[in-house]
């Protein structure tokens, strides 16, 4: 019974450790410019790895994000500016929110977009080209 607690002991005080450093190990965030209406970028992913990308908007802006996906199983999120961490969640959550985004934006700043691989996808170390179609009204 003691190697039981000390193992569970174990287990549960390592797991916030091993969040703080998958997070801390996260790929930079590429920021993104506005050159002109619609922009495009195409990127991967590969297994758990992600891609990040920042971009300014002000309150009022009408964004319209669209992914398109080689792998049916790519998705995004956007964090909001006042998000702390990836952690607090996400501002839109795209396995539940769909892979088009047409929101008015409700807070200047600069928002997070992170692409990645839902966990079906991931944990097979499946790889996904993808094109992410930005506009700005």
């Amino acid at each position: 019974m003691k190697l039981v607690l000390t193992l569970l002991t174990f287990i549960l005080l390592s797991f916030p450790v091993a969040q703080a450093v998958s997070e801390e190990n996260a790929p930079l965030a590429t920021k993104l410019e506005w050159q002109k209406s619609p922009f495009i970028i195409e990127g991967s992913v590969e297994g758990y790895g992600e891609q990040r990308y920042l971009i300014e908007l002000n309150k009022g802006d009408r964004f319209q994000l669209t992914l398109t996906p080689t792998n049916l199983s790519t998705y995004f999120n956007v964090y909001a500016p006042e998000t702390e961490s990836m952690k607090d969640g996400a501002w839109y959550i795209g396995p539940t929110d769909g892979n088009q985004l047409d929101l008015q934006v409700d807070q200047s700043g600069v928002y997070l977009i992170q692409v990645f691989l839902y966990r079906n996808a991931a944990r097979r170390g499946e790889e996904s080209q993808y094109r992410l179609e930005f506009q700005r009204n």
